[in-house]
């Protein structure tokens, strides 16, 4: 699994994605596919897993705001499940690399406040949202009933959150490469297990969105739909 994560205080958010691509249909990995997008000028997106998700998506919903955009999706990606779960049968041999397993995180603002959403497939797309009142809030992906890449994505935040006690009041640079740090944890943490393969890493991009709707790069934003 590649690699996405958040840091989110009561001023800001930040968002960083590994540029990391396995490509399950020939098992080959990737360092050079950024992940993560600036999207119609209001938010941040960042997702692992296959980019078939978003065969049909419509970014224009993306001028909405955070709970409606967030409702559309968590909608969107229950519909599409299906089809993608074909489309990867005709391409893929192995059942068991058949299976659509993706994460998708959206952060924007609601109510003056950063907050992310996270859709999971290992939860139904069900809508999930983490802001911060006070210090750091770190996020945490779910693989499925996995323990071992469930313990290293745990391991990864782990070691953020315990980077982020040297800081009292954190910069977005700082929980930039806090984010940065723990991607690469991780990243190092899953050659030791399974079939002993590196599938994150790769450069680190990141972004931040203040509590005031704006929003800049702190390394680089890969991709940009519309305005």
């Amino acid at each position: 699994m590649c690699m996405i994560s958040a840091g989110l205080t009561k001023d800001f958010g930040v968002l960083g994605a590994d540029s990391a691509m396995h490509n399950i249909s020939n098992g080959e990995t990737t360092f050079e596919t950024g992940k993560l997008s600036f999207v119609r000028g209001k938010y941040l997106m960042a997702f692992i897993g296959t980019n078939l998700y978003f065969s049909r998506i419509d970014f224009n919903r993306f001028d909405l705001e955070f709970k409606q955009v967030s409702l559309y999706l968590s909608d969107y990606l229950k519909g599409i499940k299906e089809d993608v779960e074909k489309e990867l049968a005709l391409e893929i041999k192995d059942k068991d690399d058949r299976k659509p397993h993706f994460c998708l995180y959206l952060l924007g603002t609601h109510n003056n406040k950063p907050m992310l959403a996270q859709f999971n497939s290992f939860r139904d797309f069900e809508a999930r949202y983490l802001w911060s009142e006070n210090g750091v809030k770190f996020s945490n992906i779910v693989y499925g009933d996995n323990t071992e890449k469930n313990d290293v994505f745990k391991a990864s935040v782990s070691h953020m959150e315990e980077l982020s006690k040297k800081y009292e009041n954190p910069s977005p640079g700082i929980v930039g490469e806090i984010l940065t740090r723990g991607i690469y944890k991780k990243a190092d943490l899953e050659e030791k297990i399974g079939d002993k393969k590196k599938y994150a890493g790769g450069v680190v991009n990141c972004g931040v969105v203040f509590n005031n709707g704006a929003i800049r790069p702190l390394s680089g934003l890969e991709v940009i739909y519309g305005r």
